[in-house]
């Protein structure tokens, strides 16, 4: 059965990736592309990526959001079935902000044919690249996974 706890968090990750993103599209990019500064290692600015996460396979001449929108559904679809396989809380909610957050990443794609980034963190001359609120779920919900599977003890499913 799969878990309420679970597409609870998925259903808050994809509404707040949602709102974020809307909110600082018409901010960032209206009347022209903005950047704003918040602290000395943080700032918002907009960004465009047609690739996936940190926009690896920019560059390999896709020019269509439809195999990246097929490849998110099908591992949404297989981390739905894992959820239903495991009785533990703590991977319902890993699993969630995975979900949400690729799900917020596919509604770019389908809305925009490339994810909105808005996030950027620096340190003088390092920069890491843009993100938004569904990358930094992905990596949360895939760091708790790799913490469950290092530091916590569970049987096999």
């Amino acid at each position: 059965m799969i878990s309420f706890r679970g597409l609870f968090v998925a259903a808050v990750t994809l509404l707040l990736d949602y709102v974020s993103k809307t909110y600082f599209i018409g901010k960032l990019l209206t009347p022209f592309p903005t950047t704003i500064d918040l602290l000395p290692f943080l700032k918002l600015e907009p960004a465009w990526n047609p690739g996936v996460s940190f926009g690896i396979l920019r560059d390999l001449g896709i020019h269509s959001p439809l195999p990246f929108i097929v490849l998110s559904l099908v591992i949404t679809g297989a981390l739905l079935f894992w959820m239903t396989k495991t009785t533990s809380a703590y991977l319902h909610i890993a699993i969630g902000f995975i979900i949400g957050g690729a799900l917020g990443n596919v509604l770019d794609r389908i809305l925009y044919d490339a994810v909105f980034d808005f996030i950027a963190l620096y340190y003088n001359q390092f920069t890491w690249p843009n993100f938004n609120i569904a990358d930094a779920a992905i990596v949360g919900g895939c760091f708790m996974l790799i913490v469950d599977g290092v530091f916590l003890k569970r049987e096999a499913i």
